[in-house]
């Protein structure tokens, strides 16, 4: 798989669109409205939430180049969840308990 592949399943997916079946374009118009709920569902969840088989939901991630639903649920957790902000840069050695605390805190907010 190409690293394009890896770091963008839903643009994939969007530049596929016209060439799924009628059953997998089903399944990906879902998953693109879905991403975040998609992430977290089994592929018989998803299979049942979009009205189409199992076998649909793995021919689609095949046709997408991925080795199975679980790789391709991988990508679209990395297209949709941002990564968490260092923060240990601004907290320095001199800093208490309490600062830390409260830097920690501010940063796990602005995310």
């Amino acid at each position: 798989m190409s690293p394009a592949q890896q770091s963008h399943g839903l643009t994939r997916m969007r530049s596929m669109l016209s060439s799924l079946s009628a059953k997998e374009k089903v399944a990906a118009e879902y998953i693109m409205a879905n991403p975040e709920e998609v992430i977290h569902s089994s592929i018989s969840e998803l299979a049942d939430k979009s009205g189409v088989a199992e076998a649909t939901i793995f021919r689609l991630c095949k046709r997408l180049g991925f080795k199975g639903y679980q790789a391709f649920k991988i990508v679209l957790a990395s297209d949709v969840v941002k990564p968490m902000e260092n923060i240990h840069e601004e907290i320095s050695e001199c800093d208490t308990m309490m600062d830390i605390t409260k830097k920690s805190s501010q940063a796990a907010l602005k995310r």
